[in-house]
């Protein structure tokens, strides 16, 4: 019986729509809500008639509707509701705007704290057989004369000859004109060293080759090896003349 009376209420409370400046409303119930609610609009208040007639409002309508909650005479019971309904469900999600322009690169950071060092790795493999078991480099010294052009061949005293070379001491005008490895092709057994002497004074020629043994030969021995020298197997000799000296 109460719920048909509350709906002729609410047909009822369409004619206060007018008084109130139109719009749409929603009957609430239970406790009034706080003036003014959040989200909700203005809330509004109002009695209900129930029985009989009022000399101003007709039989089973509102009336002391206002804003703010209102003591309703015995008899009737005060009812309130908001201007706006209760939100609707959430819309779909919108497009996704476009990107933005990449903005300025920003400066390079301070230099982080060095890190731990890291351990060990494991071992590589072992690695290939070397081309040589290990090089040395023997010497020997000649005296050259005055005036004098000196093509000398030397070989190692062990192992096989890769280079050599020549210092003349004092320091003067003589100077190694070539060195070559003998024979020129296929494993060489010596080298040639060819030096000249312009000056009118002899001078001490030290000269050097470079030895290899093979692989596997030559390395890795606790013996201490005994001092070598380079050998002379040939020396050719010719004088030469200075221009405007002796």
């Amino acid at each position: 019986m109460f719920s048909k009376q509350l709906m002729r209420v609410l047909a009822a409370g369409a004619c206060a729509v007018a008084v109130l400046g139109g719009g749409t409303f929603a009957l609430a119930s239970g406790s009034p809500a706080a003036p003014g609610a959040a989200g909700r609009g203005t809330t509004f208040y109002a009695c209900v008639v129930t029985h009989g007639a009022h000399a101003r409002f007709p039989w089973r309508s509102l009336w002391k509707t206002s804003t703010h909650p209102v003591t309703c005479p015995r008899g009737q019971f005060s009812v309130h509701w908001n201007q706006a309904g209760p939100p609707g469900p959430a819309g779909p999600a919108g497009a996704r705007g476009p990107a933005g322009s990449q903005g300025p690169k920003g400066e390079t950071g301070a230099q982080g704290p060095k890190g731990d060092t890291g351990a060990q790795g494991p071992a590589g493999p072992q690695g290939p057989s070397g081309t040589f078991g290990s090089i040395t480099t023997e010497t020997n010294t000649v005296h050259l004369p005055d005036k004098t052009a000196a093509q000398l061949a030397i070989s190692c005293s062990s192992g096989t000859p890769v280079s050599g070379g020549v210092s003349v001491s004092p320091f003067g005008d003589a100077f190694m004109a070539g060195e070559e490895p003998s024979p020129t092709t296929g494993t060489p057994s010596s080298w040639l060293l060819e030096v000249v002497n312009p000056d009118p004074a002899a001078v001490n020629v030290r000269l050097s080759i470079v030895c290899v043994s093979p692989a596997g030969r030559g390395s890795g021995s606790a013996a201490t090896p005994r001092p070598q020298h380079a050998r002379i197997v040939r020396e050719t000799l010719t004088k030469i003349a200075k221009p405007g000296r002796g």
